[in-house]
């Protein structure tokens, strides 16, 4: 069989690649790529762009014609949707990243007939932020995995990522991927993601925080502290904070502009301009302030305003002259942290290249975002009256916004920055299916999220959910929950699944508030379950799914052991188990690296034991 691909389309000439590729896995058929001009009246598949074109709007096109099967799309990338896509009415699954993850049909003949499919997604934004503990292979992977479930944006924070693959490398306990890093090496890697992103067609964002430390001259690739001298001239740039100009927590990225003073003004205006010029590979430009609360500048003529006065200044003039020198890029401005409520005074330029993005890290995952009921706080954040506590009280800030700006905008999500939040926090797959499906009723072109790589522990089934969900906002969470179970278990399997996740959920879910919501019978219930249900998942298919389930399953019943002890107050045992736990999961890490980031949960881990031992046994622990 051969297929016909627009030649002179390299995204185009790759979705052939991959089309060849997974139809020789499935049938042993080499199929031959040929490029050609859409005319073409030869038999086979055929890729080709739509004659209607976007570059951002992505609408896929399967159609069967006389002279075989068209695969089309609104933009490269597109096509390449249109392929995966394809692949699934196949039968092929992509559960989690790498091979390992994917399920492939057995099939006979290739069939290109009965095909008459036309769908637009839901939403223009549907992206991934690099975060938590990733080494490049991780990224790689991840947006490998992302172009196969519809997601069209990878966003790489700060210029450079050394920040990110630093944490992993250096920490991580498989030997044969332990290394120090150096900047250099770190540029080459970002150079290899960012050809992996350009070859699917994506659209590249960068940067976010870090312009304030530039501006300054001083390390803006993290959250580092800085020990070193800070000369007059610098200071004299930075915000007066506390009666004295300096470094916010001696953290750069975190410290404040004097946006009063011209020379702070116009040079970090100067930085941002500059770096749009010199990286024309960037699709999208975060333009974002420092990554603190209260740290504004209190000097008087600063406080004559107030910072999102003084951001939408800032955004105005970068909207400006990104204009003249990169007609075509996208700026981002946020409401996140000091501008989560908005300006009173400077309202955001009417420009067609900017975005606003909606951040409100202070949410509450156990409801959904919208979710009238939800009057729990969110005590994961930093205890401020003014940061709004609720999901009700973030919207206001968000409905503020939308206000004064009513261009292109989307939220910016954090449902994947913490490890363990699904069956621990929140009903993942629930609270996600809703909050992608109520974008469009908030008037949010999609979301971005901030969140982990290694996160299809222990499944993928959250992160199908939310690309699925923002592909088409109209698709059921039963239809992605049985199409992801049986792919991953088998046809008869599915509800089992299913049903002990459910379980699990009754069991395990509390509302956020307090740090051990568990009776001892409630933590015997549990373990009693989990014990019963060992048996009936070890008979399921053997499978790297499997694999991961039951190493879940004893992870939550060392979790709940540990649980025990201290509500039984014993507070040293539960030392014990807790370093035993933790030598464990580390033993393991070089089996499951790639679905689970290990120094995440270990975090999450030694921040609960620290939170529940203060509740459960304060005497032992204030001892200690």
């Amino acid at each position: 069989m051969q297929v016909f691909y627009q030649k002179n389309q390299p995204v185009v000439k790759f979705a052939a690649e991959e089309l060849k590729k997974y139809l020789k896995k499935a049938s042993g058929q080499d199929l031959d790529l040929i490029p050609a001009v859409r005319s073409d009246t030869r038999h086979g598949l055929h890729l080709f762009l739509a004659k209607k074109r976007s570059e951002f709007e992505d609408e896929i096109i399967i159609q069967s014609e006389k002279n075989g099967l068209f695969l089309s799309g609104s933009n490269p990338r597109s096509v390449l949707f249109a392929v995966y896509a394809y692949l699934e009415k196949l039968g092929f699954a992509f559960l989690f990243p790498g091979e390992e993850g994917e399920v492939v049909p057995r099939l006979k003949t290739i069939p290109l007939t009965g095909f008459n499919l036309r769908e637009t997604a839901s939403y223009r934004h549907r992206g991934i932020t690099i975060e938590g503990y990733p080494g490049k292979e991780h990224v790689l992977a991840m947006i490998d995995w992302m172009a196969k479930h519809r997601f069209n944006e990878y966003f790489l924070q700060f210029q450079h990522s050394l920040f990110f693959f630093k944490r992993f490398y250096e920490n991580t306990r498989v030997k044969k991927l332990r290394r120090k890093l150096t900047l250099q090496a770190v540029k080459k890697m970002d150079e290899e993601v960012i050809r992996e992103i350009k070859k699917r067609g994506l659209i590249l964002e960068r940067c976010g925080h870090g312009w304030t430390a530039e501006v300054l001259g001083l390390p803006n690739l993290g959250w580092w502290p800085y020990h070193g001298r800070v000369s007059p001239e610098k200071k004299e740039l930075m915000a007066l904070t506390g009666g004295k100009r300096q470094l916010f927590g001696k953290i750069p990225i975190n410290t404040e502009l004097c946006y009063a003073n011209p020379k702070a003004f116009n040079r970090l205006v100067d930085v941002v301009v500059k770096y749009l010029q010199k990286h024309p590979e960037v699709d999208i430009l975060h333009f974002w302030l420092s990554d603190a609360h209260h740290n504004w500048c209190e000097c008087p003529v600063c406080q004559k305003f107030s910072l999102s006065d003084w951001y939408m200044k800032l955004v105005r003039e970068i909207s400006k002259r990104a204009r003249a020198v990169r007609p075509g890029a996208r700026v981002v401005f946020l409401s996140y942290e000091n501008t989560l409520r908005p300006p009173t005074r400077i309202k955001p330029a009417r420009a067609d290249n900017l975005i606003f993005m909606f951040a409100p890290i202070t949410r509450c995952y156990y409801h959904p975002l919208t979710a009238a009921d939800c009057t729990v706080e969110n005590h994961g954040g930093r205890p401020d009256e003014a940061r709004p506590r609720t999901n009700k009280e973030n919207l206001k800030c968000y409905s503020a916004w939308k206000r004064c700006f009513s261009g292109d905008s989307f939220l910016f999500d954090y449902h994947f920055m913490r490890a363990n939040l699904d069956f621990l926090g929140a009903n993942l797959p629930s609270v996600i299916h809703r909050d992608m499906k109520d974008l469009k009723n908030l008037g949010l072109n999609g979301m971005l999220s901030c969140q982990m790589q290694r996160i299809f522990y222990p499944t993928g089934l959250p992160m199908v959910v939310m690309g699925k969900t923002l592909w088409n906002r109209d698709i059921s969470l039963a239809e992605v929950k049985k199409n992801y179970l049986q792919a991953a278990f088998g046809k008869e399997n599915g509800k089992i699944v299913d049903h002990y996740f459910q379980q699990l959920y009754e069991l395990l879910l509390r509302p956020p508030g307090k740090t051990a919501p568990y009776s001892k019978g409630e933590i015997k219930k549990a373990l009693s379950f989990l014990e019963k249900k060992k048996k009936e998942l070890e008979l399921l298919p053997a499978s790297r799914s499997r694999q991961m389930l039951l190493h879940h399953r004893s992870f939550l019943v060392e979790w709940l052991k540990l649980l025990a002890l201290l509500k039984e107050q014993q507070l040293h045992q539960a030392k014990k188990r807790l370093n035993q736990l933790q030598k464990r999961l580390w033993q393991d890490e070089e089996k499951f690296h790639q679905v689970l980031d290990f120094q995440m949960l270990e975090n999450w881990l030694l921040n609960w034991f620290r939170q529940t031992a203060a509740a459960e046994c304060p005497a032992a622990a204030e001892a200690n």
